[in-house]
């Protein structure tokens, strides 16, 4: 049987072609089908597909793109023609631009040297007082005090003594009245003063009370400048005046400058009273504001040398050398508008040694414990030793 086609002789009786698998004498479904099937079997026995390549990367340099792209500037060619337009414009109005560049050079000179830092970096300044006998000037002083004290013998503890903790605040008055030879004389006078102890009630203290007696003096010159201020050995008035009033130099002073001051007060402790004497040493400071007031910072440190002034009832003629070992030091700041002190505070902390011929002198109701006893019918012989005490004082001076 020869297929319809593809022409092939195939055997009689058979039902499909040897060659081309076509099916004979079959229905229209059945050749679908096998069409189907035949599509199938060539899919699955085809070779696949080669992948395609991928593109190639190729790298590009942006900045290089951009300057490529970017149009060149003729540099010597814009400069020619700036030059043929200034030129002549200096060339015309020469006059008023040398006008204008003084102004505004004058209004940068003006603002750098109108600056108080810039001018006392650069020309310094002076520290005068001014007082005017019309308007009293009024200094809020306070004290804060915390002292230990107690006694030793060879070394160690013997019994300890007073604990103390006290803060005292008072307002000083500064008045000022002219005087002859164009010179002026402050007087410092206390207005009240409270004394605040822990655990007891505060205090006024009555102003004829020794420690507020006297009126502190001083004289100033025409360009006020403390000439004289008399020593007052008050522990309260006496000491706050020298705070109040410092001692500041003639002349003009820069930051960095340094100088000193010759000082003494007389300082309650307790049943004790401490002369001190020295110098300050102080140094200028930059300008700056101090609570919205323009003021000049003035920084010192103290060497101070105590000595007795009075004692105790029980330690009177018994006590020799007073030694101190501590620090001293404190900082000021000066009203460069009013020209008068805005503030100043000072901090003592250390310790005072007290030589003592015979520590068995310390009452009874001081010590704690039984003191020592002699043997039965002997008299105990003294004993020397040291009375310590342990101070932390702080004196601030402010305008109110």
């Amino acid at each position: 049987m020869k297929c319809p086609k593809c022409d092939y002789s195939n055997p009689t009786g058979a039902t499909h072609c040897s060659l081309c698998s076509e099916v004979f004498n079959k229905s229209a479904a059945d050749r679908y089908l096998h069409a189907q099937k035949r599509a199938l079997r060539m899919q699955r026995d085809a070779p696949p597909p080669e992948p395609e390549p991928e593109p190639a990367v190729v790298s590009e340099n942006v900045p290089t793109r951009i300057l490529t792209e970017i149009p060149r500037i003729d540099w010597a060619a814009l400069f020619k023609r700036c030059t043929r337009i200034v030129v002549p414009f200096v060339q015309t109005y020469r006059k008023e631009l040398g006008m204008v560049s003084g102004i505004l050079l004058l209004g940068v000179l003006t603002i750098v040297y109108t600056s108080s830092a810039k001018r006392l970096e650069l020309f310094g300044d002076r520290l005068p007082y001014v007082f005017r006998s019309s308007t009293p000037v009024i200094y809020l002083v306070g004290f804060h005090t915390e002292l230990r004290s107690w006694s030793e013998r060879g070394g160690r503890l013997d019994t300890p003594l007073d604990i103390l903790q006290k803060d005292e605040i008072g307002h000083i008055v500064v008045t000022a009245s002219p005087l002859r030879q164009k010179s002026t004389g402050v007087l410092l006078r206390p207005r009240d003063w409270i004394v605040m102890q822990s655990g007891l009630i505060s205090q006024n203290v009555p102003l004829s009370h020794p420690s507020l007696a006297g009126i502190s003096k001083a004289v100033l010159n025409r360009q006020g400048v403390v000439l004289q201020r008399e020593t007052n050995y008050s522990s309260r008035l006496g000491r706050a005046s020298g705070f109040v009033l410092p001692r500041w130099p003639e002349g003009t002073r820069r930051p960095g400058n340094h100088w000193e001051e010759p000082v003494e007060w007389v300082q309650a402790i307790g049943d004790w009273k401490i002369l001190w004497k020295g110098r300050l040493h102080w140094k200028m400071g930059p300008w700056g504001m101090r609570d919205g007031t323009p003021c000049i910072h003035l920084t010192y440190q103290a060497e101070l040398r105590p000595s007795l002034w009075d004692t105790p009832d029980w330690a009177r003629g018994a006590v020799r050398n007073v030694s101190f070992n501590g620090t001293s030091a404190g900082d000021a700041y000066f009203d460069t508008r009013r020209h008068q002190l805005f503030s100043n505070d000072f901090g003592q902390d250390g310790a005072l040694r007290i030589a003592i011929n015979d520590i068995y002198r310390i009452p009874p109701d001081l010590r704690v414990g039984r003191g020592p006893r002699p043997r039965l019918g002997h008299r105990a012989a003294p004993v020397p030793g040291t009375i310590v005490i342990q101070i932390k004082e702080k004196v601030g001076v402010h305008k109110p």
